[in-house]
């Protein structure tokens, strides 16, 4: 039987540009990855207590709540007027990539006379900025690449790498930290440097119908209800991966909790394809609350974890449960706002995760020493508020239906 290629299935779909988005978005995640493994080491040589590491993730989580929409909102000016994002694009994918790699290299720079440089919290603060600037314009693009209904499928590619990068948190932290940070932020760099040349060789000079003039302006309702989702789902989802370990600790000793988080990551990139196609069939809204209730569900049990293989089973389930609503994020924020805020939209996303980020490491963090039941409780309140928000944009704007027939 002749297998078929993605490009032939979805021929609509544009599969070379798609993937250089994925890249860019693998290697923001990997530099995110990257820079929290070091910071507080960093610090240390600077001068600095490592124990600033924290406050200055924070304050970061804090600026990418106004910075995120911002920048979003500024690509969809910029595409309105010049029929492409990628002044606003390119601007923060090579102040990031300079940034970032300069971090360990001024640093590295202080060691001869040992002194405290002032500036490296502000540099630090920066490449926060930097990297903010253009995560949402880029992944705005992914409206470009894909007819609204093939949005999940799409997504499914961005869904892939970006979990595939996050699995090194728990599965490649050692190895990171070995490579030291001046070899790891140059690496980094030169990837975000690399994805983001090949996501413009692929991309045309200009974006063909993007309306000049706004049509309709996105709703403050629609607004609420992206930033609800990303909220919601980044808070489950960061309360999860911090309160499986706790499980598996407490009840499996001998079990390996980084070996398990890492499974769930790369069952969350490997379904991420069925993800897509299921959203294509049944209905993104429909899947994504799914696994809303399916991660629900298995919150619940978490605590019956008491052998390994349920403790692996409940691993691949939780990846796949979270792929599930992963997956259907973008394509939910791009379909909420009207073509010419889709930058707005996505933004407005990253600003609700952002929120999510900020809570957790500024106020749950907190609460470490609570038991079990409160940390399960918060993660299924989280998953309430955002298949509330799910629920609450109940119909697509007008401008999207006649784009699409």
């Amino acid at each position: 039987m002749t297998q078929i290629h993605p490009a032939q299935a979805h021929p609509a779909i544009r599969w070379q540009p798609l993937c250089a988005l994925a890249g860019v978005n693998g290697a923001v995640t990997l530099s995110w990855i990257i820079y929290r493994a070091h910071l507080a080491g960093l610090l240390t040589q600077a001068g600095f207590p490592g124990a600033w590491a924290p406050i200055i993730l924070l304050v970061e989580s804090v600026l990418a709540i106004g910075i995120e929409p911002l920048a979003g909102l500024i690509s969809d000016q910029t595409a309105q007027q010049r029929q492409t994002r990628f002044p606003v694009i390119l601007l923060g994918v090579i102040s990031t990539a300079v940034l970032f790699i300069s971090i360990p290299l001024l640093i590295q720079g202080l060691q001869p006379r040992g002194g405290v440089a002032d500036w490296v919290p502000a540099v630090l603060l920066l490449w926060g900025i930097a990297i903010s600037l253009f995560r949402a314009p880029a992944l705005a693009l992914l409206d470009r690449y894909a007819p609204l209904k093939l949005l999940p499928i799409a997504a499914s590619a961005i869904t892939l790498m970006g979990a595939l990068a996050s699995s090194a948190t728990p599965l490649a932290s050692p190895l990171i930290l070995s490579f030291g940070p001046v070899a790891s932020f140059i690496l980094a760099g030169v990837l975000i440097l690399v994805s983001g040349g090949w996501l413009r060789s692929t991309s045309p000079d200009t974006e063909t119908g993007i309306p000049r003039r706004a049509v309709t302006s996105p709703s403050w309702a629609a607004l609420g209800w992206i930033f609800g989702v990303g909220f919601g789902v980044t808070l489950a989802f960061r309360l999860t991966v911090e309160w499986f370990p706790k499980v598996l600790q407490a009840q499996l000793p001998t079990v390996q909790p980084p070996l398990l988080v890492g499974l769930l990551f790369i069952a969350l990139a490997v379904t991420a394809l069925v993800a897509g196609k299921l959203a294509v069939q049944l209905g993104n809204h429909r899947v994504m609350l799914s696994g809303i209730g399916i991660a629900a569900a298995l919150l619940l049990v978490m605590p019956f974890s008491r052998s390994v293989a349920v403790a692996i089973l409940l691993a691949l389930a939780l990846g796949i449960a979270f792929s599930l609503v992963f997956n259907g994020t973008l394509p939910f924020a791009l379909e909420s706002v009207p073509p010419q805020s889709v930058g707005l939209g996505v933004g407005m996303f990253f600003s609700g995760a952002a929120t999510a980020v900020s809570v957790h490491s500024g106020v749950l963090n907190q609460l470490k020493g609570q038991s079990l039941s409160l940390g399960i409780g918060l993660g299924l309140l989280a998953l309430l508020v955002a298949g509330l928000c799910l629920m609450g944009r109940t119909q697509r704007p007008l401008s999207r239906e006649l784009e699409n027939g």
